[in-house]
């Protein structure tokens, strides 16, 4: 009668489960109406917030990134392009005085590229770019401090995030 029970349990994948439903009212074998709903909880990237930021190595290969199940950063100064629900984070220290950050969209994605100094949560804004649209490359250059850490926050430009991710690269001049 409008008693609601949850079961929470960590699944593995590719697996056939089964749920028996059974009532403890009087009489037994009785019959009654009931619903099931399966939910996927969803897991953040290692990288969705600034303190997680992935390691960004200038003139190496790309890195792979993906704001699929990421979560809107709170306290973090906004560049008021987009709506950031879903921004991953990455982070470099500058080894010149000039740097490029690349960020190669998946079909369907909308790259906004931030760049912040400071430390996590108190940091200040140097650049933020939505330039190119859905599947456009964001290219952002910037001077920079040699030994000074930048972060880099992408998120796609739209309230839902498409599955197919991004490619992220730093170049300076060697």
């Amino acid at each position: 009668l409008g008693i609601r029970e949850t079961l929470t349990r960590t699944l593995l994948p590719n697996t056939t489960y089964y749920l028996r439903v059974a009532s403890n009212a009087l009489p037994v074998n009785s019959v009654g109406a009931y619903s099931i709903a399966v939910f996927r909880v969803a897991t953040p990237p290692a990288n969705d917030n600034c303190s997680g930021a992935v390691t960004l190595a200038a003139n190496t290969p790309v890195v792979s990134g993906n704001t699929g199940d990421a979560t809107a950063s709170t306290g973090f100064t906004s560049c008021g392009i987009g709506n950031a629900n879903d921004d991953v984070w990455y982070s470099f220290t500058a080894t010149g005085t000039f740097s490029t950050i690349s960020v190669v969209p998946g079909a369907g994605f909308n790259p906004v590229v931030q760049v912040l100094t400071g430390a996590c949560g108190t940091q200040t804004s140097v650049s933020c770019t939505n330039a190119s649209g859905v599947n456009g490359t964001e290219t952002v250059n910037i001077t920079t401090v040699p030994g000074t850490t930048y972060f880099v926050r992408v998120y796609d430009f739209a309230a839902s995030t498409p599955a197919t991710g991004f490619t992220i690269t730093l170049t300076t001049p060697v």
